[in-house]
């Protein structure tokens, strides 16, 4: 089985875990700490431990809303639109990442490219602040509706 103490375990730990187990697994191990639990005589199959886990390892698995999910990498941004590495590549993938979180259609090479072709000439730190603060509020969005989810709030 596995070790679960919310207080203790980080997401590095769960994602390490979801890892080593697969994707597929997760929720078999999970029924298979319910059933254990059953077995052996315990009031409640999902104690807000278990419940909480499931939070976790849900959160952890949609993680991979990140820049390497769009259609167009760095290089290509780099190429295509003749920059030179730096932090202008990074704040141009996070706004490329905040419009496909907005609209996943947007997940194109094409769209993605004429988008990067109109930010280019944008201030990095600038836009770098507008789209942290737009990623930031969607992850404790996405958070707060798996907290829900699992009765954790």
């Amino acid at each position: 089985m596995f070790y679960y103490d919310v207080g203790e375990v980080t997401e590095s730990s769960v994602r390490r875990l979801v890892r080593k187990v697969g994707q597929d697994n997760i929720a078999d191990l999970i029924k298979l700490r319910q059933c254990d639990r059953i077995g052996s005589g315990t009031p409640k199959a999902r104690p807000y431990r278990l419940r909480h886990f499931e939070y976790m390892t849900e959160r952890v698995m949609q993680q991979p809303l990140s820049v390497s999910m769009l259609a167009v990498d760095g290089t290509e941004l780099i190429e295509h639109l003749n920059l030179t590495p730096g932090p202008i590549v990074g704040a141009l993938q996070n706004a490329l990442l905040v419009s496909v979180l907005e609209n996943p259609e947007h997940n194109t090479r094409e769209y993605l490219l004429n988008r990067a072709q109109e930010l280019k000439d944008r201030d990095p730190d600038e836009l770098k602040r507008a789209t942290d603060e737009i990623l930031d509020a969607k992850e404790e969005e996405r958070s707060t509706e798996l907290k829900q989810k699992y009765y954790l709030t």
